[in-house]
């Protein structure tokens, strides 16, 4: 799934279209959350689970922090799921550009799922390049806040543990861009 988001400061909506699964949400927020989801959607379930509330949450827990932050922005919002997969012999690599910025001005990185691998570690730069912090998203919910304005962050290549079983690392990133 990747979704579009649009926010709209002091408006108080935040309109989401999931391209790949044909789902447009609509978000009525309340003062630091979000209200009630209308959804029109070609699949029901997939609308499920753009509107449910994991979503709801992860996106109302964006918006509190990065709304904080920057309280009169009016934000592009992207919300995308990625799977690195290795295989024997062959590392996946999360970010094959290595250290990096997405050209946006805040990124939520949250692990979905880990299986059957080994390493996977986020290490957050400055913009010189010098490591500030490195740390592993193990488990379900575990997340990464960046500041991409003012940050590097890279993720080093995951392994496969046992040849007998797949491999493979999934992470769910929402990016905010002030508009």
């Amino acid at each position: 799934m990747n979704a579009g988001v649009q926010s709209h400061a002091g408006a108080g909506t935040i309109a989401v279209v999931a391209r790949e699964v044909g789902v447009t949400l609509r978000f009525g927020a309340k003062s630091h959350g979000l209200g009630k989801l209308v959804a029109q959607a070609d699949s029901i379930y997939r609308a499920e689970v753009v509107q449910g509330a994991t979503m709801s949450s992860i996106l109302t827990f964006c918006c509190d922090v990065f709304g904080r932050l920057l309280p009169e922005a009016a934000w592009h919002i992207e919300v995308h799921q990625f799977r690195i997969e290795a295989k024997a012999g062959q590392q996946g690599s999360p970010t094959p550009e290595g250290n990096h910025r997405d050209g946006v001005s805040f990124v939520l990185v949250m692990m979905v799922q880990r299986n059957n691998i080994a390493s996977g570690t986020t290490t957050i730069y400055d913009l010189a390049q010098r490591r500030l912090d490195s740390f592993t998203l193990t488990e379900p919910f575990d997340a990464a806040i960046v500041n991409d304005e003012r940050c590097m962050h890279g993720v080093t290549p995951v392994v496969q543990l046992d040849p007998d079983r797949p491999a493979y690392r999934d992470v769910l990133v929402v990016t905010f861009r002030r508009r």
